[in-house]
């Protein structure tokens, strides 16, 4: 019967852009730029033939030497080598010598076709393993058959080629018991010079050598014993004058030659296991890293790393391709090419090319704490309110200010040690044993204005300054002594050997200005006092025989010298080194500071849960102060970790400075305030709840590891709404057992807070702390009237709230909020009540709408809130269209159609987007209206709605028509219900 009119319906669709912001990366290690697989299944040894355009690898699993380019691809392969290891080039580049180890003997390549040209026995049972070329000799380390009457034991030999007969020489160190092949190292540049190391590993045995094979015997200049381990690797500097060493499981060690003096160490991520340098003096070091870089590339005479390399994962497991055992060599003639030879999960390896290896990485993004792998040294300078730490392996000098800021960084001192600040701070002395020099540092710009020469392989390692010279103990493991600079005069002057009987290993030197003629040093087994006014050192006194010292210092007059060792910290006259008084050690203490007023710091380090730091007053053997340093590390338990030598009091304050280590490597400069005083405990404790206007008691504690006598002085303020900045509510007196009580009446409701305060005196820190109550607030009334009421459409109502007693605010909000979320809740009233406590507000009815009353409260009564919800109907009416006429049926006007006309029904009604009208028909039939059905149309968006009527339409039938709005029937709760009236029609 319906006949609806077509509606268009458009559909908006929003497209919504998701927008990822990328943040800065941390500088990441370069990757290998090409890599090509090698048919080999074990690493011997690798060169580079710069002539040829060449690599050959020694493979000694399977007995083979591989040839191939640049490119990886393989050019030439000699097999039926029994475990071929070490190989070396011949100066020309035309030959390739190969030890074969299960032959015992020297093979000999040309390097064009990898032919044998000859083969030179070394002897039954010798098993040669590595090679060197040196002084026009083949140099080579073998394993031997035992030690044994009648065996022949490892050791180094050599081969002269050269000669009608090729000569063999074994035996030629005799002087040193190798446990196996040593592994050897030369340069063309030093022709005269071969070095040596073990390895395999030995707990104890573990050395380097250097020889003199000038005149074609070695001969032995330095030995040093390196610890257990073995070497992996073993390269000289093109000079001859360094020694670096891949130690297994360890680092990159670096040694002067021909002493073997320390000169530092490279910077490794995980086991060192190869180095090559480059004919410029370029280093790169290689470790056996899954998931560290495991190449670092290194500037000549620089031990930072400017460049490093990963390998990508080639293999099935997780972490990257490894570097090979001796992997590393570079191109020769330069440094644009680095060539590794790595190996995945599944043993299968691959030659990589490092193009532009000394090309800087990018600046990384700064980490926690002082940029420092290690803390050689650390000292405090008060006049330019700065710290400065020495890194050894990094061979820098970091300064920052006392919040840990760094300030200023200088690099390129090659393993530099000990520190001294100059009298007028203007300068920092440093020592560096790398460069036998110290060196001194502008402390306000942090850049080096001079450096003194202290002498060819002397390794300064310690420095102080006293009466007005640097002095500064040298040495290495083999013995030690004391030098000095005098940079008074116009030309700097160095004097050496200031003990005539020297010392064990390199001195530890302090140095106080209120004895500017005492200088006191300490090493294994002895410290000495020297008299130092005549610019010599005079030795005055000697004692103090303990195992070893990690640490020393002076009184600020110079009349007690303290060493921390083992055993414990002990104190001793300078005067003639008796013995004063000693402090039991809760580990092995390696740390000491003494401040101006004689007050001891002694630190521990690696007690991750135990307190680190003990402070002693002057002249008590009780600590003041025991510190356990805070934990910078969330992802771990336990404390950081004071270095060793890692505490220094501020010059004339109160501050104690400390450098930790966490779990993350990350190293923390820790400023201890007040240190030199008791800490003290306070507690509060109040009710959890209390009544308003009624009496509380207010208790706690104040307690401190030095004791507090009765009547000491508490600070009381109360916190609540009335006096949010607290009310003092005078001082309290500590009782007898450290403890407080007192009673107090809170009026203002809700949280009250009391905070009591201890002020502090010079032998307790201050302290305070609070307990917070919550008290009830009064009650009152609000109601709101209008409640479940319903309005004609846009009618304005009037809704009244009423407020009840309350403390002082009288205040009331009215809020009306219309159903729908389009339209906001909306503030239509504020102000105070009237007398009668009301406030009204007018509200126009166009929805449904929430009305809210709201009493914020007040420092005494607590808020309240009243609501009521107001129903508003529709607009709403239909017009008839099509009729011929109007008339009446008894007093009923009816709209009259002829019976083949249509009647169109138009409805207008309050709007809303999806709103549906519903038109209801019935039919006059048998005297009385009978229902003949209903059904929902939209509205356009002037909420109109055109139907027609269709056929048929008998003579004489007559039909009323209504339309209604029906809450959630026409499509939404906006309104309430709401019917229309009828429009009647009839049919001639």
């Amino acid at each position: 019967m319906w006949a609806r009119r077509p509606r268009a319906l458009s559909v908006l669709i929003a497209g919504i852009s998701l927008v990822a912001s990328a943040q800065p990366a941390s500088a990441q290690p370069a990757f290998a730029q090409s890599a090509t697989r090698l048919p080999i299944s074990s690493v011997g040894g690798v060169v580079v033939d710069g002539v040829h355009k060449q690599i050959f690898i020694s493979d000694p699993q399977s007995g083979k030497i591989v040839a191939t380019g640049y490119d990886g691809t393989v050019i030439a392969t000699r097999s039926g080598l029994p475990g071929v290891a070490g190989i070396s080039l011949s100066p020309d580049a035309k030959t390739l010598y190969g030890a074969v180890r299960g032959a015992d003997s020297i093979v000999s390549l040309a390097t064009e076709t990898l032919t044998e040209t000859a083969r030179y026995g070394t002897g039954t049972g010798t098993g040669p393993k590595f090679l060197a070329y040196a002084g026009g000799l083949i140099w080579f380390g073998y394993d031997g058959s035992g030690t044994g009457d009648g065996a022949t034991p490892a050791g180094i030999g050599s081969l002269d080629p050269a000669g009608a007969t090729p000569t063999v020489v074994l035996e030629q160190d005799k002087d040193t018991p190798w446990l196996a092949a040593p592994r050897l190292a030369a340069t063309p540049a030093a022709p005269g010079v071969l070095a040596a190391g073990e390895s395999t590993y030995s707990d104890t045995a573990g050395r380097v050598a250097v020889f003199d094979v000038s005149t074609g015997t070695a001969r032995r200049t330095a030995v040093k014993m390196v610890g257990n381990g073995r070497t992996d690797d073993l390269a000289l500097t093109p000079d001859g004058k360094r020694l670096i060493a891949a130690r297994a499981g360890s680092s990159h060690e670096v040694w002067k030659v021909p002493q073997l003096s320390s000169a530092g160490t490279y910077r490794t991520e995980w086991s060192a296991n190869a180095v090559a340098v480059a004919d410029d003096g370029t280093v790169a070091t290689g470790s056996s890293a899954w998931y560290h870089p495991d190449v670092h590339v290194f500037a000549p005479g620089s031990m930072t790393a400017l460049r490093r390399y990963d390998f990508p994962n080639t293999g099935t497991n997780s972490g990257a391709d490894t570097l090979a055992n001796e992997g590393l060599a570079w191109e020769p003639g330069g440094t644009d090419r680095l060539f590794a030879v790595t190996s995945n999960s599944q043993n299968v390896f691959s030659l990589n090319v490092l193009t532009d290896p000394t090309t800087p990485d990018p600046e990384p993004l700064p980490r926690p704490g002082l940029p420092v792998e290690t803390v050689s040294d650390f000292v405090v300078d008060g006049v330019h309110q700065r710290v400065f730490v020495s890194d050894a392996r990094n061979s820098t000098i970091v300064a920052a200010d006392f919040t840990g800021k760094v300030l200023g960084v200088r690099r390129n001192l090659p393993g530099v040690q000990g520190l001294a600040l100059a009298a007028d701070s203007a300068h920092l002395y440093a020592a560096v044993p790398g460069a036998d020099a110290v060196v001194s540092i502008a402390t306000d710009t942090v850049t080096e204005a001079a450096r003194y020469p202290t002498g060819d392989d002397t390794t300064p390692t310690h420095v102080a300054t006293t009466a007005g010279k640097i002095w500064f103990g040298y040495g290495d493991d083999g013995g030690g002594n004391i030098g000095s600079v005098d940079i008074t005069g116009s030309r700097p002057t160095v004097a050496l050997a200031q003990d005539a009987s020297g010392w064990p290993k390199p001195p530890r030197l302090a140095a106080v200005a209120g004895a500017p003629n005492l200088l006191a040093a300490g090493s294994t087994g002895k410290a000495s006092v020297y008299d130092v006014s005549t610019g010599t050192a005079v030795r005055t006194t000697v004692g103090a025989d303990k195992p070893w010292f990690n640490d020393l210092a002076l009184s600020p007059d110079g009349s007690l010298l303290y060493t921390a060792s083992g055993e414990g910290t002990w104190v001793w006259k300078t005067s003639d080194m008796s013995l004063v008084t000693s402090y039991p050690p809760a580990s092995s203490p390696s740390s000491l500071a003494v401040a101006a007023d004689e007050t001891l710091a002694i630190g521990y380090d690696h007690l991750n849960y135990q307190p680190e730091v003990y402070v002693y007053p002057a002249g008590s053997a009780t600590p003041i102060r025991v510190i356990d340093l805070p934990d910078t590390d969330p992802n771990v338990t336990g404390a950081d970790n004071l270095v060793a030598q890692g505490l220094a009091w501020e010059p004339g304050g109160s501050r104690l400075f400390a450098v930790a280590e966490n779990s993350r490597d990350e190293f923390i400069l820790q400023a201890l305030v007040d240190p030199a005083k008791s800490v003290t405990t306070l507690t509060v404790d109040v009710p959890a709840t209390a009544t308003r206007g009624k009496s509380l008691t207010v208790s706690g504690t104040l307690t401190a590891g030095v004791s507090l006598s009765a009547g000491t002085p508490l600070t009381v303020v109360r916190v609540d709404e009335e006096t949010p900045k607290g009310k003092a509510l005078g001082t309290r007196a500590l009782g007898a057992n450290n403890r407080f009580s007192f009673t107090d009446i809170p009026y203002a409701g809700g949280k009250v807070t009391y905070q009591v305060s201890y002020a502090g005196d010079p032998k307790h820190i201050a302290a305070s702390a609070a307990d917070t109550t919550s008290i009830a607030k009064d009650a009152t009334t609000l109601t709101l009237d209008g409640n479940g009421k319903t309005h004609t459409y846009n009618k304005k109502v009037l809704f009244t709230a009423k407020l009840g007693k309350t403390y002082q605010n009288r205040v009331v909000e009215i809020w009306a909020d219309p159903y729908g979320g389009d339209k906001p809740n909306k503030l239509v009233a504020k102000g105070k009540v009237n007398s009668k406590g009301q406030l009204s507000a007018s509200v126009w009815m166009t929805r449904n709408t929430t009305v809210t009353a709201r009493f914020a409260g007040d420092t005494r009564t607590a808020p309240r809130t009243a609501r009521v919800t107001a129903y508003a109907k529709v607009n709403v009416s239909v017009t008839v269209g099509g009729h011929y006429r109007t008339g009446k049926i008894g007093s009923t006007k009816y709209h009259y159609f002829r019976k083949a006309k249509n009647p169109v029904f138009t409805t207008t009604m309050t709007a809303n987007k999806g709103r549906s009208q519903r038109l209801e028909l019935q039919v006059y039939a048998n005297g009385k209206w009978r229902d003949a059905g209903s059904e929902y149309f939209t509205l356009a968006a002037n909420g109109r709605s055109r139907v027609t009527l269709g056929p048929p339409h008998g003579k004489g039938l007559r039909l009323r028509m209504r339309s209604s709005y029906v809450r959630t029937s026409s499509g939404d709760t906006l309104n309430a219900t709401t019917v229309g009236g009828w429009v009647y029609v009839t049919f001639t």
